[in-house]
């Protein structure tokens, strides 16, 4: 990251099979197809960009579990696992 512009960054939660999760539910949601963490898809999202654009996590059953993180992510550099 470089100073003095805005960047963004992506991380998608993978579902129990391996595929990205659009959202938590329909009205908390990336806006892209997939399932929700809830239960339910978003049939009619955006169709997701390249995986080399974004980082994928592992599934997991706590919205509070700090410890899936990759080596350089904020989770895993402040201690938070």
């Amino acid at each position: 990251m470089s100073g003095e512009a805005w960047e963004y960054v992506m991380g998608v939660m993978n579902d129990s099979n391996g595929k990205p999760l659009s959202g938590i539910n329909a009205t908390y949601n990336s806006g892209f197809t997939g399932s929700f963490g809830e239960g339910g898809n978003l049939e009619s999202g955006l169709s997701w960009p390249e995986e080399k654009y974004y980082d994928k996590y592992d599934y997991g059953t706590s919205l509070s579990d700090y410890t899936r993180g990759h080596l350089g992510d904020s989770n895993v550099e402040m201690g938070a696992i």
